[in-house]
Order: structure tokens, then C-alpha cells, then sequence
């Protein structure tokens, strides 16, 4: 399923497209409401500013890659790919020849997030924050906090134009620096 949360391009193969931009943490709230009950167990949330420079299929050999890393690690409880460049994080970034890493904390650009992990770590926990900034932060600690696993893998590699969406948004940039 795809949730369109208003992006300035309308994707035009969304099953679902918000009436109003959410922003990260209130369209990724939206979005597990939506699906919690469904019976679905992991949420992958993908920024709209994003291009895949790994071959597909996506989903399929993403799944298989999460399968690898429980078999050897635990259950996932938030995945994500890695990006080509992150000025933010450093360990969001491609290391060729590596195939995971477990990490503290990840980027919020893409995260596959396990549902089970979630209602576990208690939800969001994103208060009034709808922005988003350090709920993607916040959130992968706690799950690592509580045992699960959270990974960044090199073997999925994706690009990130950062704050693409963000900057199109009169006053969005300035409302992000002061959250």
C-alpha cells in the first residue's frame, strides 16, 4: 500500500493520498493508525525526496535481508537502507563490502519499522512534534534500548536530496531549526 502524505508531485499510483502534508512524525503516525489494524507487521516509510541506486526489486530482497539479519541477530526492529551521502549521520552512509550494521540509531529517511517493536517501545512518543526532527532518532533508540535490533544496510543503497519537500513549504525550514 502507498500513502501519498500531499507531496508537492502527486504520486499518481497511491492507493491513498492525505488531504494535508502530516510532515515525517504525523504522516508516519497516520500511516501506522492505518495499518495497525490490517494485520501487517512491519511499515516501511520512504521519504518522497528518495531514488534508489540499488537494482530492484526492493521489497522482496529487502525482506530476505531482514530474514538473514534475525537469523543471525534477533528480531529487526527498524531497517533501513543506506544512503550514498548524510551530512547528519555518518553511519547512514554506503560502506561498500560491509552488508549490515547494527547501529544505536537511525536516519529517518527510510525506516522499516517492525509493528511489534513499536507497540512494545510504547508508540511514537512524538508529542506535539509533528515535524518529525529526532522522532526517527528517539524512536530507533528505544527500540535498541529494548533489545531489538536496528540496522543500517550497505547492501540497499538510496539517495537522499535533503529537505526537498521541506524547502517548497513557506517557513518550514525556519519551524525545523527551532524544534
Amino acid at each position: 500500500m502507498v500513502v501519498d502524505n500531499n507531496a508537492p508531485q502527486p504520486y499518481a499510483k497511491a492507493d491513498l493520498r492525505i488531504k494535508c502534508n502530516l510532515f515525517w512524525a504525523g504522516g508516519l503516525d497516520y500511516c501506522v493508525q492505518h495499518v495497525v489494524h490490517k494485520g501487517y507487521t512491519h511499515l516501511w516509510f520512504l521519504n518522497d525526496d528518495i531514488l534508489f541506486v540499488s537494482p530492484a526489486p526492493f521489497i522482496h530482497r529487502v525482506w530476505n535481508r531482514m530474514l538473514h539479519v534475525e537469523k543471525h541477530c534477533g528480531p529487526v526492529g527498524v531497517y533501513s537502507p543506506s544512503f550514498t551521502t548524510n551530512p547528519y549521520h555518518p553511519h547512514m552512509v554506503q560502506s561498500v563490502g560491509q552488508g549490515f550494521t547494527r547501529i544505536g540509531y537511525v536516519d529517518g529517511i527510510a525506516p522499516l519499522i517492525s509493528l511489534d517493536c513499536l507497540q512494545e517501545i510504547g508508540g511514537l512518543d512524538m508529542g506535539d512534534n509533528h515535524v518529525g526532527y529526532g522522532v526517527d532518532v528517539w524512536l530507533s533508540t528505544r527500540s535498541a534500548e529494548k533489545g531489538w535490533v536496528v540496522i543500517v544496510d550497505h547492501e540497499l543503497v538510496a539517495r537522499h536530496r535533503y529537505h526537498g519537500t521541506a524547502r517548497t513549504i513557506s517557513g518550514m525550514m525556519e519551524r525545523a531549526r527551532s524544534s
